[in-house]
């Protein structure tokens, strides 16, 4: 057995370590090498309840390549999954370790990468089975292990800001989410030189001259709130500004209403539309005696899916809504896949202005869906985010207003970014309609309770600008010929560009142009001719060939009608 020289309570034969003989312990240095031969190494100990383990630093060595290196940690059994613990690069070739405790037996493994890759640990033992150990080891070899031991008294010191730094990240393991289509479409056209590009795939209202546009009244009162020095800029209550809920109530369902005065109606102003359809799915989801799935036009918003899963929902489905080859509503299919859709399911509908399509359904087909509602007890969740963009006013909420005519319990999510034209501001409002009024109070705790978990107050400014145009009689309608204009205008859109295809005799019949309604239009154009837009014509639309028929002008409905021509000719 080979001996130890202590001097002065220092070990100088061991290369591993360094002892405190006032605390009796031994601070043993461990280190390995993992590399595309060698990719997983184990530290063990006899007695590991004795004994502490830190990793101190790990590193990338000499003539690693530029990869992304991965080093992971597991139990030494391998009954535990490894978890990643550094990411290393030449750009960050260290991650160094500040109290990072293992219990033996530990797995190091190289998960991803060639290495070299060098792990540095600390192993903290009593002196006793320290050198109990250190005697076994020296009885299997023929001469001591070299190396240095000395005392430690010291106090470990604070990380600093370098150390933390370098260390292991909470989003190591976070992955790039996929773009949406309309923000990789934005992105190619922003990306895209070519002078008379055009892009037709956004959402919001475009004027003649191609920017968003605001009501000289909205200017107006903006102007006024904005120097009012009596208003207060405190929190609103969660349900927001009650003029605006009021007001937006009676516009949905008219002054007249019989829920409105059964008050049975509960309003709710929310973070723009979809924070309105998060907040109905959030109430929805809380309902225990209703407890049906999901269901979402084909197509629809790619959003919209996303959300009512965030709120918990895991069931979510589509019914057929558009038929790509006679270019309408697939009336026929849509009845059917509600007749078989099971009792309770939560059924999304567009009132006016389907997004991306436009197209409508008939007054006669919205009786006919509602009776199949009525008897499949289905629950309508309406989304209004154009009412007034499409027909009328009174037209476009046509459809909510029949149902609860019925007898029918609703959501309708509202919004008023289009038609107030404040996009920054997202005012958005939640319709609920109950059965009774006896339902409002405990409905209306759960919604104020879900809003402080949402968003806790809902924004004042635009609700303010939203409140004044409904309550004042002057402004609401000066309000509604200005979007009385709004729908004047895309509809002119949609019959020039129908006769300039025809004049360009462009193949197939145009007239489902004229016939959709709202914001956006459906071409009828195929991927690989949507494809050719972008890429030979720079004209973006969305990749179902669907578009904004209000970001047409004068400026460059020629080359719009040229381009498609050539779309369709070309393949």
């Amino acid at each position: 057995m080979a001996m130890i020289d202590v001097q002065d309570d220092t070990i100088n034969s061991f290369t591993l370590s360094s002892t405190s003989s006032i605390s009796d312990k031994a601070y043993v240095t461990w280190g390995c090498e993992l590399n595309s031969t060698q990719r997983t190494a184990v530290f063990d100990v006899d007695y590991p309840l004795e004994c502490q383990f830190f990793v101190k630093t790990i590193s990338l060595g000499a003539g690693s390549s530029d990869e992304l290196h991965v080093v992971a940690v597991g139990d030494g059994d391998g009954k535990v999954k490894e978890v990643p613990v550094a990411t290393l690069r030449h750009s960050m070739p260290m991650v160094s370790f500040q109290g990072f405790e293992l219990t033996p037996p530990v797995t190091f493994k190289l998960t991803s990468g060639q290495g070299p890759v060098f792990i540095a640990g600390q192993h903290v033992t009593s002196k006793s089975i320290f050198f109990f150990l250190y005697d076994r080891l020296n009885d299997v070899h023929d001469e001591p292990i070299a190396g240095w031991w000395k005392k430690t008294t010291e106090r470990r010191s604070s990380p600093t800001k370098q150390e933390i730094m370098s260390g292991a990240s909470v989003f190591t393991d976070a992955t790039t989410a996929p773009p949406t289509q309309e923000t990789k479409i934005l992105s190619d056209f922003r990306r895209d030189a070519h002078p008379e590009k055009v892009y037709l795939a956004g959402r919001e209202y475009r004027s003649e001259d191609g920017h968003t546009t605001i009501l000289p009244l909205v200017w107006k009162i903006k102007h006024q709130i904005g120097s009012d020095p009596t208003l207060s800029p405190r929190y609103q209550s969660a349900l927001g500004l009650s003029e605006l809920t009021k007001r937006v109530a009676e516009l949905a369902l008219g002054k007249d209403s019989p829920a409105i005065m059964e008050n049975r109606v509960l309003g709710t102003q929310a973070v723009g539309c979809m924070g309105a359809v998060r907040l109905g799915a959030e109430l929805l989801r809380r309902s225990a005696s209703w407890c049906g799935p999901i269901l979402l036009p084909s197509p629809c918003d790619d959003s919209l899916a996303g959300t009512f899963e965030a709120a918990g929902f895991g069931n979510v489905s589509y019914y057929r809504y558009w038929d790509a080859k006679s270019l309408s509503v697939c009336v026929e299919d849509l009845f059917k896949d509600l007749e078989e859709a099971p009792e309770q399911s939560v059924v999304v509908l567009s009132a006016p202005g389907h997004y991306p399509t436009g197209a409508e359904l008939s007054v006669e087909d919205w009786k006919l869906m509602a009776e199949v509602m009525v008897g499949r007890r289905l629950f309508p969740f309406f989304l209004m985010s154009e009412q007034g963009l499409s027909k009328s006013f009174e037209r476009d909420a046509w459809p909510v207003r029949h149902c609860v005519s019925l007898g029918m319990e609703v959501m309708c999510a509202q919004s008023f970014c289009h038609t107030i034209g404040l996009y920054g501001e997202q005012v958005g409002h939640l319709l609920c309609v109950l059965k009774h009024n006896s339902f409002l109070l405990a409905v209306q705790s759960q919604v104020e309770k879900l809003v402080q978990t949402l968003w806790c107050s809902p924004p004042t400014d635009g609700a303010r600008v939203v409140a004044t145009v409904l309550s004042n009689p002057a402004h609401l309608v000066e309000w509604q010929e200005g979007v009385k204009g709004y729908v004047e205008r895309c509809m002119l859109n949609r019959e020039q560009l129908r006769e300039k295809l025809r004049l360009l005799g462009c193949p197939g019949q145009w007239d489902h142009l004229t016939k959709q309604t709202g914001l956006y239009c459906c071409t009828g154009l195929t991927g690989p001719q949507v494809d050719f837009l972008g890429r030979r014509r720079h004209v973006y639309i969305l990749p179902n060939g669907c578009l904004n028929i209000s970001a047409i002008n004068s400026r460059n409905i020629d080359y719009v009608a040229e381009s498609i021509h050539l779309a369709l000719t070309s393949l």
